[in-house]
């Protein structure tokens, strides 16, 4: 708006010289061109901060999923291996009272040869 409104003045001016001073006109005009372009640099500045700022949230959200499916898989490992363990150890209990069992027929076998 402002820049307009000097460019209209300084225009006005140039063809009447009466009317003010060209080179303050010009200097306010050169001034608000430097805040527009500053205005501009500072937007451009901040909307790169704010795509990486995305990209990087994106990043971390990645990153949460492939913690969150780690853990997953760790807890399904954990109950496999707790599984296995349980599973071991009912045969290997199992075997050890067959064994025991055979001990036992074996020793009644041997009380009643030695009997005879």
């Amino acid at each position: 708006m402002q820049k307009s409104q000097l460019a209209e003045q300084l225009s006005s001016i140039e063809a009447d010289p009466s009317r003010g001073s060209s080179n303050t006109v010009k200097n306010k005009l050169k001034d608000i061109e430097k805040s527009l372009q500053r205005a501009r640099s500072e937007t451009r500045k901040h909307q790169q901060m704010y795509k990486l700022a995305e990209r990087e949230a994106q990043k971390c959200k990645a990153m949460e999923r492939k913690i969150s499916e780690l853990k997953s898989g760790k807890v399904t490992l954990m109950k496999r291996q707790k599984e296995t363990v349980s599973k071991h150890r009912v045969y290997t209990e199992k075997k050890t009272r067959e064994i025991q069992s055979l001990k036992r027929k074996e020793r009644k076998q041997v009380s009643e040869r030695s009997e005879r």
